[in-house]
């Protein structure tokens, strides 16, 4: 067996692992050492996201420049829709979404910590990145369904929207009870606590985070903007 059939049969397991044998799971996954293979894990799930995701962002942004031009008057800014800029932009995309789950992990953690003093943070985020999959699988079909809404009749739209909706609720309904069964696994939570500790107090803590992270860059940005209008 060559080392790339290999890496396809362990990421396999993995993920059969996950979604199917949740509590044998992250039995062995909490004796992992560190965060490299869940951090592995997560981006081949992002990738494959970002895949379905990045034109379509791509696309909005440029009709949201679009209407900040007709409101403001301003000459409208396009972005142009080529291999480069698309690479360039799913990169992108890819290092916020990683560094985003890490400041998410971290809020869910701070608010473990509390129900459990002894609780590491590797736990944390291997259970998060691990049982987040189904919500990384359900949002092309969310997406899918928007596009192609347009270009197919009225009786088939309704055929193709309704699955498309119902399969991305069930990916995100599964991935909310993943995740809270993960958490309360590797950290000895019960599950309603751990759920609280993923989509309650951590959510809060997580916007907290997020607005302070905010004003300090933009703090930052006007510094820069006050040094630069000196010289």
């Amino acid at each position: 067996m060559s080392l790339v059939q290999m890496r396809l049969t362990e990421f396999y397991e993995r993920v059969r692992g996950v979604f199917f044998r949740t509590k044998e799971y992250f039995k062995t996954a909490k004796r992992e050492k560190g965060i490299r293979q869940a951090l592995k894990y997560l981006v081949i799930f992002t990738v494959f996201f970002l895949s379905f995701t990045t034109y379509y962002y791509l696309a909005n942004i440029n009709e949201l420049f679009g209407e900040v031009s007709r409101v403001t008057g301003l000459e409208a800014v396009e972005i142009p829709l080529t291999p480069i800029i698309f690479i360039g932009f799913f990169l992108f995309l890819l290092v916020f979404l990683v560094l985003f789950a890490f400041v998410r992990y971290w809020a869910t953690h701070i608010i473990v910590k509390i129900f459990n003093k002894k609780a590491r943070y590797q736990d944390t985020y291997k259970a998060m990145s691990y049982s987040g999959a189904p919500g990384y699988l359900g949002g092309p079909f969310l997406l899918a369904s928007f596009l192609l809404l347009p270009f197919l009749g009225r009786t088939w739209a309704w055929f193709f929207f309704v699955p498309s909706i119902a399969a991305y609720i069930g990916f995100e309904l599964y991935s909310v009870y993943l995740r809270s069964k993960a958490l309360s696994l590797v950290q000895g939570l019960g599950f309603w606590k751990a759920l609280l500790c993923i989509y309650v107090l951590g959510f809060i803590v997580f916007m907290l985070l997020v607005i302070i992270i905010y004003l300090v860059l933009l703090i930052v940005a006007l510094l820069i903007f006050l040094l630069i209008s000196m010289f």
